[in-house]
């Protein structure tokens, strides 16, 4: 279907205790002169995309999109304001 794609992973867990996010998997490919696409389920706090978008940033990723089925207002937010140039595209915007 998309035959010159590559494909990476990232993964987040949430700490119970503080809500913080840590980062239990990191395996991207080369990202110069790529536009890479973040994949999620779901935008909630915003605070595991924003860290996912970091490191996609310090792997040479530029232009980087977010794409999500459902998003919550919140989520969006803290996207837009840590990473403006990023642009966000979702199935449905939660009314919250």
């Amino acid at each position: 279907l998309l035959p010159r794609v590559s494909v990476g992973y990232i993964g987040l867990e949430r700490d119970e205790e503080t809500a913080v996010a840590r980062i239990y998997y990191n395996k991207l490919p080369k990202l110069e002169g790529k536009v890479p696409l973040l994949l999620d389920p779901m935008l909630a706090t915003g605070g595991s995309a924003a860290q996912a978008l970091d490191l996609i940033k310090e792997a040479g990723g530029s232009d980087p999109r977010f794409v999500c089925i459902v998003a919550a207002p919140e989520g969006v937010k803290v996207v837009e304001d840590r990473h403006p140039e990023v642009h966000i595209y979702t199935a449905a915007l939660d009314e919250g």
